[in-house]
């Protein structure tokens, strides 16, 4: 018995990497209503890392890289979007942020931002309050 004592321990190591492998991956409320426990992140990145501390270097060396970005100058360029989540309780919000300065340009709450009037409403009312407007709009597939 003695001799499968390093064996059995490089097992339960192997089982443990397997296990808190699929941790990772599955979300937290299935491994709660399936197997009634619940694991912390944290807990388990820390035990990953004590335990294939080459494996987490090789795989946060392929981490996300957040691109740079650039903006012309003030009013140059405007990103627009709109939240849906609150839509059923009659709140929808929209807003837009220069992408240079960062300013708040509007942020407006109303009760349907389907309706491309109420998006130019706001668009042209802040337009008219500073007397000028961006080279370019951006917004997202939904707008």
């Amino acid at each position: 018995m003695k001799k499968l004592g390093p064996y059995c321990s490089r097992l339960q190591n192997t089982f443990l990497l397997f296990a808190l492998f699929l941790c990772l991956k599955m979300r937290k409320q299935r491994l709660r209503c399936r197997y009634g426990f619940t694991v912390n992140r944290e807990s388990v990145r820390l035990i990953l890392k004590a335990l294939n501390p080459d494996g987490v270097e090789q795989r946060s060396s392929r981490r996300l890289r957040r691109r740079q970005y650039r903006s012309q100058g003030p009013n140059y360029i405007w990103h627009v979007d709109g939240y849906d989540r609150l839509k059923p309780y009659g709140f929808c919000i929209h807003g837009a942020i220069d992408g240079y300065s960062r300013r708040t340009m509007w942020l407006e709450v109303g009760r349907s931002n389907n309706n491309p009037r109420v998006i130019a409403s706001y668009f042209l009312g802040c337009v008219k309050e500073l007397s000028g407007v961006p080279c370019i709009i951006r917004g997202d597939q939904g707008m």
